[in-house]
């Protein structure tokens, strides 16, 4: 992935389960972001050479993805 510049976009539900979450953790948006996601972004640009940001797909107001670049 490092000449790729995004990853393809993973769908809400389905990375949830990849991350091995249940449906009733980290429900609110906000908390799934601050918690989950910030956290790793944060530790994977402090830990290692690589630098990853991730951005978040909506269809209307609701969050349905995200793809990392």
């Amino acid at each position: 992935w490092r000449t790729v510049e995004k990853t393809p976009i993973f769908e809400l539900e389905k990375f949830r389960g990849q991350l091995g979450l249940g449906v009733n953790e980290y429900k609110a948006m906000g908390d799934f972001k601050k918690r989950v996601l910030d956290l790793a972004v944060k530790q994977i640009n402090e830990k290692t050479d690589v630098t990853v940001s991730y951005e978040q797909h909506k269809s209307g107001r609701s969050i349905t993805g995200f793809s990392f670049a």
